[in-house]
C-alpha cells in the first residue's frame, strides 16, 4: 500500500510523499501520510480529499482509497497470511 500510494500521492516538494509511513502492532496496521506533524497532517487529509485541486501528471486526490481498492486482493492475502499465522 505504502510503495504503491506514494506512486500517486500529490507532489510538489515531496514532503508530503516522504511522510508516509506504515504502523504495525500485532494485527492491527495502517498506511498514512502527515507522520505527526499535525500541519502536514492536515496538509495530507486536504489533499486526499479535494477532488477539485490540480496535481502533477500521475498524482491525484484520494491516494490511499484508490490504492486501498486497487490492492484489495493483496492486502486481503497479506491479512489472511498474517491470522493464519497467527492462529497457528
Amino acid at each position: 500500500m505504502l510503495t504503491e500510494s506514494r506512486r500517486i500521492v500529490p507532489l510538489e516538494e515531496g514532503t508530503l510523499e516522504r511522510s508516509g509511513r506504515i504502523d504495525a502492532d500485532g494485527l492491527v496496521a495502517a498506511v498514512s501520510y502527515g507522520g505527526g506533524d499535525p500541519e502536514l497532517d492536515v496538509v495530507a487529509v486536504v489533499q486526499h480529499e479535494r477532488l477539485d485541486y490540480q496535481h502533477a501528471p500521475g498524482r491525484k486526490a484520494k491516494y490511499l482509497e484508490s490504492t486501498m481498492l486497487a490492492e484489495a486482493d493483496t492486502v486481503r492475502d497479506i491479512i489472511a497470511t498474517e491470522v493464519r499465522r497467527a492462529l497457528r
